[in-house]
């Protein structure tokens, strides 16, 4: 996640974000499949944490430029947390 969200993504970043999501949606997957015993869902939860401490979800606004990016991002995060809870 960049530092200011007011910034416009680079293609490098973009694609960062995209590797971001799919690392979020196997961490989904792996919530549902038979080896939860394997899942380190603490660690999980504190690298989220350290993503809100930097940019917390407050931040997003709709003048953002790359708003759709960022809240895919931090859906998948919800999703996560939720199913981790």
């Amino acid at each position: 996640m960049p530092s200011d969200l007011m910034e416009s993504l680079t293609s490098e970043q973009r694609h960062y974000l995209r590797v971001i999501m799919r690392c979020i949606l196997r961490i989904n997957k792996a919530l549902h499949s038979e080896a939860q015993e394997l899942f380190r869902a603490f660690d999980v939860l504190v690298e989220m944490q350290k993503i809100f401490i930097k940019n917390p979800p407050e931040n997003l606004r709709e003048e953002l430029p790359c708003l759709q990016d960022f809240d895919d991002v931090y859906r998948g995060m919800k999703d996560v947390s939720d199913k981790l809870i």
